[in-house]
């Protein structure tokens, strides 16, 4: 008897099966956020610091540096949840819910803490198991989250 298989194939979006895990959205995500805020921090470092034309010109390349970074932080976010959504075989139209305030945390937090289907579908075969630095490397984020929120909580404005 012989099966045909009918991976999607979309070279922008695969990986080696198009599909990824809990524990790989986690890190991924994260990773783009604390980098995405360092980012953020060195614009407004930089605006705050150097000398400048006007206070026009500052308010403009701000924006534009942030409009940038957000543009480029909701690519990933899209990629990377498309994936887990193959790993749940579940239409890449419930990417529509990130636009929406509210539902967009509702589906993080579903695709974070949802399993996904532990047989092959049509994306593929299921994602391989974490490896050890990619759980002890997900275990250092949290540790950073931890730290980054008791900073936060700790910083007072005068």
């Amino acid at each position: 008897m012989h099966t045909t298989q009918n991976y999607s194939q979309n070279t922008i979006t695969s990986t080696s099966s198009s599909r990824i895990g809990r524990l790989k959205f986690f890190y991924i995500i994260f990773t783009a956020f604390i980098i995405q805020l360092v980012l953020f921090s060195g614009i407004l470092y930089s605006e705050l610091t150097l000398p400048i034309p006007s206070p026009r010109a500052t308010i403009i390349s701000f924006s534009i540096g942030k409009i940038l970074l957000s543009i480029a932080s909701l690519a990933i976010i899209l990629l990377v949840s498309r994936w887990r959504l193959n790993d749940k075989n579940l239409s890449p139209w419930w990417l529509v819910l990130h636009l929406l305030p509210v539902a967009n945390i509702a589906l993080f937090l579903f695709l974070l803490f949802s399993a996904g289907q532990k047989e092959e579908n049509r994306y593929g075969p299921p994602p391989a198991k974490p490896s050890t630095f990619e759980q002890l490397y997900t275990c250092g984020l949290f540790i950073v989250a931890l730290a980054l929120g008791y900073e936060a909580s700790t910083i007072t404005l005068n």
